[in-house]
């Protein structure tokens, strides 16, 4: 009896270990998946770029880079970016006007280092684009 109760217990914490072992691992992926997502570049840029609709629907509001003030950041033209910005006011009031989604705009910013799902739509579609800090935004 004495020894079926010893490896009872010394199963229930082989159990324990693991389970902790596994959270502690899955808490870390979070953690780094975090981490990278949040990335940006230094440097402070110009782009030049049109609306690109992607996605499911128009509340996907990308944009198709035509040029780049930084040579260092060449390999975005052509390429789709996100604009993103918090609680700024001036922002989201041009957001608001029908220029912004019809025209060139000038986006300054920092870029996010890796491409990311941008979608906002519950749709089933994925939109994979470079997400830029915007700074300041100016319809051209």
């Amino acid at each position: 009896m004495n020894n079926l109760i010893k490896r009872i217990f010394i199963a229930i914490l082989k159990v324990t270990a693991f389970l902790s072992l596994a959270f502690i691992l899955v808490f870390l992926v979070n953690r780094f998946s975090i981490w990278r997502y949040n990335q940006k570049h230094e440097a402070i840029i110009k782009i030049e770029a049109t609306p690109e609709f992607q996605g499911c629907a128009n509340e996907n509001f990308e944009f198709k880079t035509l040029k780049v003030d930084n040579a260092k950041f060449n390999f975005l033209v052509g390429e789709v970016i996100s604009p993103t910005w918090k609680n700024n006011k001036t922002l989201d009031s041009i957001y608001e006007t029908d220029g912004y989604k019809e025209k060139k705009v000038e986006i300054t910013g920092q870029l996010y280092k890796h491409k990311s799902n941008v979608k906002v739509s519950s749709m089933d579609c994925d939109v994979i684009a470079y997400r830029i800090r915007v700074i300041s935004l100016k319809i051209l």
